[in-house]
């Protein structure tokens, strides 16, 4: 699937996300709407929350997407003790993603086009893509 010329993570891409942290998501039919350049910070974050999080927690990820050039991350967790500390650790990947290439992973900048669609990109792809950096 492309999105103003980015390729979004596959579906079977998706899933094997999903399948190797099933008590992280809701639904596990829920794409992963980002670039394949975030799809490393998404796992390595799913990897730490599996790791920190307790089944107490009932943590969920509800929606993983790209929202105004960032990443968006939508979740809930039901035991509010450690609810700080997790919402801490995604926001902190979502800060993270404002410097990754959502395209392709190097290291990128917010950018736009056309002053409406926003998206974070190395030079690179911004060129490619036709996207002018803010």
């Amino acid at each position: 699937m492309i999105k103003n010329q980015i390729e979004i993570v596959s579906v079977l891409d998706a899933i094997k996300i999903f399948e190797k942290y099933p008590d992280l998501f809701e639904d596990c039919w829920t794409d992963l709407k980002i670039g394949y350049g975030w799809l490393p910070l998404v796992q390595n974050l799913c990897e730490v929350l599996s790791y920190i999080s307790n089944p107490e927690d009932l943590l969920k990820i509800k929606d993983i997407k790209e929202k105004f050039g960032l990443l968006h991350i939508d979740f809930s967790v039901a035991n509010n003790s450690e609810s700080e500390d997790l919402t801490i650790i995604i926001q902190g990947a979502e800060k993270i993603s404002y410097h990754i290439c959502e395209a392709c992973g190097e290291r990128g900048k917010l950018c736009c086009k056309d002053y409406v669609f926003f998206k974070t990109l190395c030079d690179a792809c911004s060129v490619k893509n036709l996207y002018i950096k803010i």
